[in-house]
């Protein structure tokens, strides 16, 4: 028998975690400089970085946007590995092969996303970067795929189906709340 060789693999790297909380991280150093510009003291500096962090918490969700990447990360990519053959998906965690999906098996991919590429967003967000896959296969296996595998998930995994990926827009990009309403 042949063995299939590896098109993609796609896991969670500290880049694409950085990549996701960019605007957060932006915050803090913005805090920092301006720390350090009005040579704050070391608890001036933590009342202004506290004050900043609750602005930016209430007012852009970056609450929802640092438990959302918390989430993503223990709940479904925690050590896990993704690997794209030119006819199956192979989720491993810790090496282990933990689901196999032929290609021929996925009757859909829906892409859960809070932006909207072709319109402005009317209320930009921390969440924006935040977004994931679902995959059902014929069995009704359900396969959940976060932003933190890949920068370029959404793109990757088109490429890798071969069809447009379903797009349902969701203001909090959790998969909890999609899965309690299709139940």
């Amino acid at each position: 028998m042949e063995q299939s060789t590896i098109i993609e693999t796609l896991k969670t790297s500290l880049l694409t975690n950085i990549w996701v909380e960019r605007r957060l991280i932006i915050y803090f150093i913005l805090v920092t400089v301006i720390g350090i510009y009005v040579h704050a003291s070391v608890f001036e500096f933590f009342e202004l970085l506290l004050f900043s962090f609750l602005f930016f918490g209430i007012a852009f969700l970056g609450f929802v946007a640092i438990t959302a990447h918390i989430r993503y990360y223990f709940h479904y990519e925690l050590r896990r590995k993704v690997e794209l053959f030119a006819d199956k998906m192979v989720i491993k965690v810790k090496d282990k092969v933990m689901e196999q999906l032929l290609k021929n098996d996925i009757l859909k991919i829906t892409l859960y996303d809070k932006r909207h590429i072709d319109e402005g967003n009317l209320f930009p967000t921390l969440l924006d970067s935040f977004y994931y896959l679902i995959v059902i296969g014929k069995n009704q296996e359900r396969i959940v795929l976060t932003c933190l595998l890949d920068i370029r998930l959404k793109k990757k995994i088109a490429a890798w189906y071969g069809q447009e990926l379903e797009h349902v827009y969701q203001f909090f990009p959790f998969p909890l709340f999609t899965e309690l309403e299709e139940s």
